[in-house]
């Protein structure tokens, strides 16, 4: 049984469903030693419509208090927070990358187009971050169970635009891209983490 997110049919309407509240988070990717736990995340999720224009969703993790208004600006581009997960881009219905920035940086896309979608198609899509994986590999990202080519290495995770240390709580949901209603549907999603 899938999980729906709705929206109406205002254009820039948004829903959101997230963990953690407003007050913090429980999971961080560290590079810092005694800091640095292996993680996993994973969701199967499908979208009702892979129009260019029409919607953007996000699924993964991201900073606390982020289940609110302009998570997605008006302009269809994920908002300046913390996060690191799926994106179904406005200006690309059926694709879906693996993106992530820290905040007041530069989003970065690190596997544009890992999904080619189909609405009413459901997809799994996961990544794991293990510390003692050579630095060229440390984030594995994987769809419909299988390891991707494109891997998030540890310099990616030294850098400015990686959320390296923040606190990061799930989220999911969709915002209008158009005057038209619509829905992101989940299956189910899970993440865990060694401490």
């Amino acid at each position: 049984t899938f999980i729906e997110i709705l929206t109406d049919a205002t254009d820039n309407d948004e829903s959101w469903i997230g963990t953690g509240g407003g007050a913090g988070a429980h999971w961080t990717i560290s590079d810092t030693a005694g800091d640095d736990k292996k993680m996993w995340f994973e969701c199967r999720f499908k979208v009702q419509n892979i129009a260019d224009s029409q919607k953007n969703i996000f699924i993964g993790l991201c900073e606390e208090a982020r289940a609110s208004a302009d998570t997605i600006t008006d302009a269809g581009v994920l908002g300046d927070f913390d996060f690191l997960g799926f994106n179904q881009p406005e200006a690309d219905g059926d694709g879906l990358d693996f993106t992530y920035p820290k905040a007041t940086q530069a989003i970065q896309v690190k596997i544009a187009d890992l999904a080619t979608l189909v609405a009413g198609t459901a997809v799994k899509a996961g990544f794991v971050y293990n510390p003692d994986r050579v630095a060229a590999e440390r984030i594995a990202v994987f769809l419909n169970n299988q390891e991707q080519a494109t891997y998030v290495t540890g310099t990616n995770i030294a850098a400015a635009t990686f959320p390296d240390a923040e606190e990061l709580a799930l989220l999911a949901g969709l915002k209008n891209g158009a005057a038209a209603a619509h829905k992101f549907q989940i299956d189910w999603w899970r993440i865990v983490q060694l401490f």
